[in-house]
């Protein structure tokens, strides 16, 4: 089934909505408990990023922060798990057939980002070919992360919510499935607005991100009273469904 395109210059797209732009194509797949999704032939190789829940691709399981990589003409099966499962289907363009067999690869290691107070990749993000960086990324529960801009440009794959992103002082409400666009330079945060929920996305830039094009803004983050990043992550990540530091 096509889905009706949003408009690239808006910068949230809702859940259910196909987003489109020079760059990359990206669908929201939902799955209810102990069902099956046969994905549509592809003419563009994809990447398949999944949020909480748990399923199995390529015979393979999978669990959140994982990353399926299908070539062109891959057409797999999506299982989910008891608890059901949900992700996003990334198509890039002009990237041809160069990125390697069907696969599942495993999440980047994951490490408290203190600049920003939130949790992300401890080295370099997930790449493909030059073209892109694919980061997950964590906001603990109650957090405002810190301003700041990339040089390049960003789409947050939303994988949980409510949430309000600051886009060049503006604030945005956006939720679980949808997409935000953020051009290269424009000052942002985001705030977590679930006082027990990880704030699950992830972070698709092209081209790829580089910390040396990460600059910081000035508003400093801040999470509820007593909290400490460090501590908060050592107390989550003993229950994450696999090891996330290096």
């Amino acid at each position: 089934m096509s889905l009706p395109l949003a408009e690239p210059s808006a910068p949230v797209h809702a859940g259910g909505r196909a987003y489109v732009d020079a760059e990359v194509e990206l669908r929201y797949l939902v799955l209810a408990p102990d069902r099956s999704l046969a994905l549509e032939p592809s003419s563009r190789p994809r990447l398949l990023v999944f949020g909480d829940g748990s399923g199995r691709v390529l015979d393979r399981p999978i669990v959140p922060g994982d990353v399926a990589v299908l070539p062109a003409h891959a057409q797999p099966s999506l299982h989910a798990g008891p608890r059901g499962l949900d992700g996003f289907e990334i198509r890039p363009t002009g990237l041809g057939d160069r990125i390697g067999p069907p696969r599942v690869e495993a999440r980047v290691a994951l490490a408290p980002f203190h600049e920003e107070l939130i949790i992300a990749p401890a080295a370099r993000p997930f790449l493909l070919e030059g073209a892109l960086s694919l980061a997950e990324v964590l906001v603990p529960p109650g957090v405002t992360t810190s301003s700041h801009r990339l040089d390049v440009d960003e789409r947050y794959l939303m994988l949980g919510g409510p949430a309000t992103m600051h886009l060049a002082e503006r604030p945005v409400a956006v939720g679980r499935g949808d997409v935000v666009r953020i051009p290269a330079g424009t000052l942002q945060h985001l705030r977590n607005h679930s006082p027990a929920s990880v704030l699950r996305l992830y972070c698709l830039c092209t081209p790829p991100f580089r910390l040396a094009g990460y600059r910081p803004g000035p508003t400093v983050g801040h999470g509820p009273a007593g909290f400490s990043l460090d501590a908060w992550w050592d107390a989550h990540r003993a229950s994450d469904p696999r090891g996330t530091t290096p």
